[in-house]
């Protein structure tokens, strides 16, 4: 029985289209994953018209972000800052605690 090249070469061809496929295969998806942890685990960009949590500020009716709670003006009134009467009656009694338990603190007061 005579075997001839290809009997050889079939085999050989069939594995390196397969090493390059799953090459191709490998790169495509590390890179993927690579762009998913970037989008994941990197922090937005801080800009005036952003938040720090990254959430955008443009036309907002409270002075405060609707994502994380922050306080977006010290100028703020209660009713800006969307404070009803119970939960300022709560953050008041809050700040009172605080103060009888560490003592009043006396920042921005001469003394």
């Amino acid at each position: 029985m005579s075997t001839g090249i290809l009997d050889y070469m079939m085999p050989i061809f069939i594995s390196a289209i397969a090493l390059l496929s799953l090459l191709l295969v490998w790169l495509v998806l590390r890179r993927q994953i690579k762009q998913l942890l970037a989008r994941l685990f990197s922090r937005p960009e801080q800009s005036p018209d952003r938040c720090k949590c990254g959430y955008p500020l443009k036309g907002l009716d409270l002075a405060r972000c609707p994502e994380c709670g922050r306080v977006l003006s010290f100028d703020a009134t209660p009713e800006q800052l969307g404070l009803g009467p119970e939960e300022l009656a709560r953050i008041q009694q809050k700040r009172r605690e605080r103060e009888t338990e560490s003592g009043p603190t006396n920042v921005g007061k001469p003394s």
